[in-house]
């Protein structure tokens, strides 16, 4: 027995034309999925710069908060200072009780005896 004879006719001829533009379009589709994954990729490595820089933000805002406490705690106490060295009137409320009721601070001058104008010094301990 021989083997058959494959007759490529029209029939033949059109489906060898069908396979090769199916063949065309699964490269497309390959190529296509090429760029997909690069851009998958990429979103994926921006997406983890992303959280790293808003971890830094964080980190550095929290550090920026801790830093100006910091300051203003260091220019309160420098104003304090200050003020002592020019023999000044008492801290500020609520941290001196010799205030007056409207919230003046008691003065602390020195007292010369008949002089015009002298106000007695503050009668607590705690400023000079």
């Amino acid at each position: 027995m021989h083997a058959p004879v494959i007759r490529r006719g029209a029939r033949g001829a059109q489906v060898e034309k069908e396979v090769g533009k199916a063949r065309g379009v699964m490269a497309e589709v390959d190529a296509e999925l090429g760029r997909k994954k690069a851009a998958s990729r990429g979103v994926k490595a921006l997406r983890a710069a992303i959280g790293a820089a808003e971890a830094e933000a964080a980190a550095l805002g929290a550090r920026q908060q801790h830093l100006e406490r910091q300051r203003a705690s260091l220019a309160e106490r420098l104003q304090r200072l200050e003020h002592q060295a020019r023999g000044g009137a008492c801290r500020p409320a609520p941290q001196c009780p010799a205030r007056a009721p409207d919230g003046v601070a008691v003065a602390h001058a020195r007292r010369v005896p008949g002089a015009p104008g002298s106000v007695p010094p503050c009668p607590r301990s705690h400023c000079p």
